[in-house]
């Protein structure tokens, strides 16, 4: 007699929800998106993404595109009210009020409830803490539901503290007890660095968090110009438009700056420019302005710094800096996730004469940089190659859940 045919196993169809512009990524938070999102598709999950919100008007037809014909995007109808809350000219003031902001969160919820009854995945993952509201009224895994996942990014308690120790309010101000009450409602937490995945685990002790660092593929030649032999040094920043980073500049143009005698020459990539007019004309820097992908400011610098002062969780530029064959000069919080890298292509500078030494001693040993430029690759690789990086993800996602949707 034959052999009772076993049923097949069913492959897992994964929903992501996010509001980002994962489809051409300038930011860290939306490469990290992006890179997951190829590798779950390189897996053969049958992926969907939820977008909380519609489309700006100047997203990217060719790159969407792209996305479209690998995965399954659904978007929301512009002419929702809630829409209106979110976007424009009036949005600072209509987000200021308390009933729009939450007409906005419940339509956003309707939303996304609305495609997970459509097409039910196996699981849901979240892009963030701030949208884990558009899982409400949605069915939990033990109700047959999708198991849920939170992409953490950081802690969003941590985060505000420190941006308040700095003077500076986030979007998102939450107390420690009110993220563990958020946290416990997912099934699974994805954190970026092994600092955050112990907090998690105290916040939440019963809930799996799993350490998923940023994913990137680390090219085999080396994309790098040669080291300049006069002396002189180009230093690439990349940052989003955030205060941080404006501060790591202008920090760097009061403090460190008048020590480089000239011989050190800032180059600032991505939106942080846009606050950053007045330096336009300063000697030392050069303002880029917003760069196509990462890769191109870094092929045409020396070494990659980031003096940054405050902010929390993995910093991407750094990682994908490294990945690029440059050595990195950045602070102790820049350290932050990986600070295994110290000595293996990073130098930790904290202070202004740290600084200027470190950068100094580095343009006068082209040899040194060459040789932590390949030690910092050859780290990077190691650590947050795809199938390192996601591993933990996949492994969960592959797994027997305990309440398996119908």
């Amino acid at each position: 007699m034959a052999p009772p045919v076993q049923p097949r196993e069913r492959t897992a169809r994964i929903a992501v929800v996010t509001d980002h512009g994962f489809w051409k990524p300038a930011k860290g938070s939306e490469q990290r998106i992006a890179a997951l999102l190829d590798y779950l598709l390189q897996q053969g999950f049958p992926l969907s993404v939820l977008r909380s919100r519609p489309l700006p008007r100047s997203a990217d037809a060719v790159a969407l595109q792209e996305w479209r014909e690998r995965l399954v995007l659904r978007v929301p109808s512009p002419s929702l009210r809630w829409w209106w809350t979110l976007r424009g000219p009036r949005r600072r003031h209509l987000s200021a009020v308390p009933a729009l902001r939450r007409e906005a969160a419940a339509a956003g919820a309707a939303w996304v409830r609305h495609c997970l009854q459509r097409e039910p995945p196996t699981a849901v993952i979240v892009e963030f803490l701030r949208l884990a509201y558009t899982l409400t009224g949605t069915p939990t895994a033990a109700e047959g539901g999708p198991r849920r996942i939170l992409d953490t990014h950081d802690p969003v308690h941590l985060r505000a503290q420190r941006y308040e120790a700095a003077g500076q309010r986030v979007p998102l101000s939450l107390s420690r007890e009110e993220e563990a009450s958020v946290l416990a409602g997912f099934d699974a937490l994805l954190a970026i660095q092994e600092e955050d995945a112990r907090l998690f685990q105290s916040l939440v002790p019963a809930t799996t968090v799993l350490t998923v660092p940023h994913g990137l593929n680390v090219p085999e030649p080396d994309p790098r110009p040669r080291p300049q032999e006069d002396g002189s040094l180009r230093a690439g920043f990349l940052g989003a438009g955030d205060v941080a980073n404006e501060r790591a500049v202008r920090w760097w143009a009061e403090k460190v700056e008048p020590f480089l005698g000239g011989r050190v020459t800032l180059v600032v990539a991505g939106s942080v420019c846009d606050r950053l007019a007045d330096l336009k004309d300063r000697p030392g820097i050069e303002l880029r302005g917003r760069v196509s992908t990462p890769a191109a400011l870094w092929q045409e610098v020396d070494l990659a710094v980031n003096p940054v002062f405050f902010g929390t969780g993995l910093k991407i530029k750094n990682v994908e800096a490294l990945a690029a064959g440059l050595p990195l000069v950045t602070t102790e919080v820049g350290l932050e996730g990986m600070r295994e890298a110290e000595g293996a292509g990073v130098v930790r500078a904290d202070t202004a004469e740290e600084w200027s030494a470190a950068l100094l001693t580095l343009a006068a040993r082209p040899a040194e940089r060459l040789a932590r430029g390949c030690q910092g690759r050859d780290w990077a690789r190691s650590r947050f190659s795809p199938e390192v990086a996601f591993a933990p993800l996949l492994q969960f996602l592959r797994s027997r859940p305990p309440h398996p949707a119908p």
